[in-house]
């Protein structure tokens, strides 16, 4: 019962978090019905266009051009970025992955250097400390959605132009340095975190996923609100489905 009762709460505290995160601003009602003309409509275009590309450029902020560093296998060293693109779970494992682009300088152990661009697949780990592992040992239900820092772990990547691998150091994520609409795709991160150990929970990681891979593709805000956590029926009187937008 003590359980069920923290899962209940949890989708309370993702509802009311995540919720409070969104973009949109709430336009005032009036009784008169306006209509604009096409050259109102054709002036008021390129602003909104404008708006809509700093929103999306602010909502993935999180994940872009992050700065990393790391060790190469032959001894070398990597200097540079990363930018998500996408993340993926394995149903069965509950395992994370990463799909995104490393740009940055790598340095051979005998002094070569070589620019590198090129696209990666790895393994990825979130946890709320250094070195730490998802989990819900000292679980918190207000955490879930509400995080001061993430640390990201990715698997070894391979470089292509060298045929070495790369162990990139773990990445933290200052959640609270992106303010405003940029904060959301933090927040959803915690969320995920936060249900990765709850049996059954895989339905709302899934959905809280399309949401964060629509953030990081940049779609406009009216794409990627409607998102819903659904919580499965062993932890509540019935399964319960909870808007996040």
């Amino acid at each position: 019962m003590h359980y069920r009762n923290m899962i209940v709460a949890a989708a309370a505290f993702i509802a009311a978090g995540v919720a409070s995160c969104g973009d949109h601003p709430t336009a005032p009602t009036s009784p008169e019905v306006q209509t604009a003309s096409p050259a109102d409509a054709s002036a008021q275009a390129a602003p909104n266009a404008e708006w809509s590309h700093k929103q999306a450029k602010s909502r993935a902020a999180l994940l872009t051009d992050v700065p990393v560093a790391g060790k190469l296998s032959d001894g070398g060293s990597f200097v540079g970025t990363l930018t998500a693109r996408h993340l993926d779970i394995d149903p069965v494992t509950r395992a994370l992955s990463m799909t995104g682009t490393l740009v940055g300088t790598a340095t051979t152990a005998d002094g070569r250097t070589v620019a590198i661009t090129q696209q990666f697949t790895a393994p990825m780990t979130l946890a709320r400390s250094a070195g730490g592992a998802a989990g819900i040992a000292n679980f918190h239900p207000a955490a879930m959605v509400s995080c001061d820092v993430l640390f990201l772990d990715l698997g070894p990547l391979h470089l292509d132009l060298l045929g070495l691998t790369v162990d990139l150091a773990e990445v933290i994520l200052d959640v609270n340095a992106v303010t405003g609409s940029g904060n959301l795709l933090g927040n959803l991160l915690c969320a995920v975190l936060g249900l990765l150990d709850i049996p059954g929970a895989i339905a709302g990681i899934l959905q809280l996923l399309d949401t964060i891979n629509a953030i990081l593709a940049g779609l406009n805000p009216g794409a990627v609100t409607g998102a819903a956590l659904m919580l499965p029926a062993p932890f509540t009187a019935s399964p319960a489905v909870v808007m996040l937008s």
